[in-house]
């Protein structure tokens, strides 16, 4: 069996939908699901009441898993201590994971809030891909055979970016893609087009759709998102720089922006070379 895929679930409905994705994923790439909920142990919760707790949380841990094994997938349950991206990031290591699903929070202040506590921290920290997920019905029938998945890839010219689209060309291995990849053009690159062709041959096998969008302000994941509309993307698929600490005050993230803003489903990819040892 290949290496097993971790779902993050705090058993609300938008979870239960991530936990759906995750499951018609893992089967289609024949390996086991590790659903995992975290006990957050940063301190609000008195040292009494934390067993109490646990025996509260293991049963619906339970329920749930059985729920997702009911639709097919081997399921292993987890329940984590400590801060929740901590603990996941940490049982992904443990259990070798292929990669991360989590549930996007919604909108608006309190949703980007929640985001932000855990999808996001993942996703900026993990080593190893994180997939949130805001639409999951596209990807459960791409899963299922019924459709090809339309990804956008946000390109540039940065080892994030190559890793990303590696990540893609992985995941059309099992099964039909209709990949664009996107490059917001700030004007310094005359031949945008020429190397991304080459790229896409390279990775890919032939060139895919490529689409070079004249930037017209620096926001680039609001060029990303319009063009994902256009498109009609279900996915998308970047690479992330992984800022850290007063590096995270100094860089605009286009991953975290587009984790909080876009209306399908993102998938952020570390560079492997560039994370600690």
């Amino acid at each position: 069996m290949s290496t097993p895929i971790l779902c993050g679930t705090d058993f609300s409905a938008n979870a239960a939908h991530a936990a759906d994705a995750a499951a018609a994923l893992a089967m289609k790439l024949g390996t086991k699901l590790i659903l995992a909920h975290s006990l957050d142990e940063r301190g609000e919760i008195p040292d009494y009441l934390r067993p109490q707790l646990r025996y509260t949380l293991e049963p619906r841990l339970a329920t749930e898993a059985a729920r997702v094994r009911a639709l097919g997938a081997e399921v292993e349950e987890h329940l984590i201590r400590g801060v929740p991206d901590d603990g996941l990031l940490a049982l992904a290591a443990n259990c070798g994971a292929r990669f991360i699903v989590l549930a996007a929070s919604g909108t608006g202040a309190l949703g980007r809030w929640m985001l932000g506590s855990v999808a996001e921290k993942t996703a900026e920290s993990a080593p190893l891909p994180t997939l949130v997920i805001r639409a999951a019905q596209p990807l459960v029938e791409w899963a299922r055979g019924s459709r090809p998945l339309r990804i956008l890839a946000g390109v540039d010219f940065t080892a994030n970016s190559e890793a990303a689209l590696h990540w893609i060309a992985s995941i059309r291995e099992i099964g039909p893609c209709e990949i664009t990849l996107g490059f917001i053009d700030d004007g310094q690159d005359e031949t945008p087009d020429a190397a991304l062709r080459e790229r896409a041959q390279k990775i890919f096998g032939d060139e895919s759709a490529i689409i070079v969008e004249r930037a017209s302000s620096a926001r680039i994941d609001a060029h990303l998102l319009k063009i994902a509309d256009d498109i009609a993307a279900d996915l998308i698929v970047v690479g992330t720089h992984q800022w850290h600490g007063v590096q995270r005050l100094r860089h605009a993230s286009v991953s975290r922006r587009l984790l909080r803003d876009a209306p399908v489903s993102v998938v952020c990819v570390p560079d492997p070379s560039a994370l600690p040892r």
